[in-house]
């Protein structure tokens, strides 16, 4: 039984030179401004496995932007690798058919969230699934999207239309990988630690209040345990709530995203994820206060963490065209699982409910708010 070949080309690259049997892979990248570059190849099988995933790093060059990506893991006996350069990285090669291989194939990815979740779909419907393994090199990756099990593209203006599950075979968090983050990308993530902590643990949100001093600085052994605990809460949550692959209308860790998902796209995406769904965590939050859900006390806790960690809580375009346009993405929201509309909101710091409306004066008084308290000088504030 031969193994797979060496490493595919990347997209306008050229292939790398492996041989069967134990071949190495790490096809070179294109250059040419107008394409995207592809990613390295992955080494070849042995007789009896899939090799590694290539080594070889994508140079994508589209406009003014460089994006970097991992190369292409290994093709197995008798299948061909999964794409690892953004924009279509390098294939391994494909070795000779064996009666003894199969889909034994794996897709290591490294990368932000939207990364992640591309290979993740690849990897999910590649050969109808293969083994999936994950590295986050982001706040965000690592402490919420690279632990979970959906793969979500964007398309035709919304959110995560496009995509499938596929649980993630291992997940590597290395807090170095953080180092190369700006303070926008290493802020992002904790957002979605705050969100946490309060639907689901009382201890870790008083312990992100007393770190937050830390937290904003960047500091990364505050931001590793924040991004550990965080990491923990979610994958406990997907793996024991009965309902991992969301075959209800219900959505339990999403306080906060249905303003969040629609934040984005009217931005353009100006504000990223972790932005925006600061921002909708502060809307949700106000209106489960108005809705007599949550104290008074705990939302000014809650705002104010926020706001510590250095995140804006308004944003303008919740006001375009008289607030429609946002109040429109509640239906979206209830439209992207079906049934009837289903929000989670908290009742205390580490407790929630579920509710079904969500009247549209409540969200526009949450709003006005909002906006009230950005425009509040921030010694006004304090």
């Amino acid at each position: 039984m031969d193994g797979g070949s060496g490493g595919g080309a990347g997209w306008q690259g050229t292939a790398g030179a492996g041989t069967q049997g134990e071949g190495n892979g790490g096809g070179t990248f294109g250059t040419s401004p107008s394409n995207h570059g592809g990613g390295g190849g992955g080494a070849g099988g042995t007789p009896d496995s899939s090799g590694v995933g290539g080594t070889g790093v994508a140079n994508a060059i589209t406009g003014s932007s460089t994006y970097y990506a991992g190369g292409g893991a290994a093709g197995t006996d008798h299948s061909v690798s999964l794409a690892g350069g953004l924009g279509g990285g390098g294939s391994g090669g494909q070795g000779n058919p064996s009666p003894s291989s199969g889909m034994n194939g794996s897709a290591n990815s490294g990368g932000g969230g939207a990364f992640l979740d591309a290979v993740g779909f690849a990897a999910a419907t590649a050969h109808r699934g293969v083994r999936l393994v994950r590295m986050p090199t982001t706040t965000l990756g690592q402490g919420d999207a690279g632990v979970g099990v959906k793969n979500g593209i964007n398309t035709f203006g919304k959110k995560n239309f496009t995509g499938a599950f596929a649980v993630p075979a291992a997940v590597v968090n290395d807090l170095a990988l953080l180092a190369s983050l700006d303070a926008r990308g290493l802020r992002d993530g904790l957002v979605e630690a705050v969100k946490v902590s309060l639907l689901k643990d009382p201890v870790f949100f008083a312990n992100l209040e007393k770190e937050s001093v830390l937290l904003a600085a960047g500091n990364i052994p505050a931001i590793g345990r924040a991004v550990r605990r965080s990491a923990e809460l979610h994958a406990r949550h997907i793996a024991g709530n009965g309902d991992p692959f969301e075959l209800g209308s219900a959505r339990p860790l999403d306080l906060g995203h249905w303003a969040a998902h629609k934040l984005e796209s009217m931005t353009n995406h100006r504000l990223t994820h972790g932005e925006a769904v600061a921002v909708g965590l502060a809307l949700d939050l106000i209106c489960a206060r108005e809705l007599g859900l949550f104290s008074q006390a705990e939302t000014e806790r809650s705002l104010n963490l926020l706001v510590a960690l250095g995140f804006k809580i308004y944003a303008p375009e919740m006001h375009l065209d008289g607030g429609a346009p946002m109040l429109a993405g509640l239906e979206e929201f209830r439209e992207h699982l079906g049934g009837q509309l289903t929000l989670v909101l908290p009742t205390a710091i580490g407790k929630s409910t579920q509710v079904h409306e969500m009247a549209a004066a409540v969200v526009r008084k949450a709003a006005d708010e909002l906006r009230a308290r950005d425009q509040q000088p921030c010694v006004a504030r304090s």
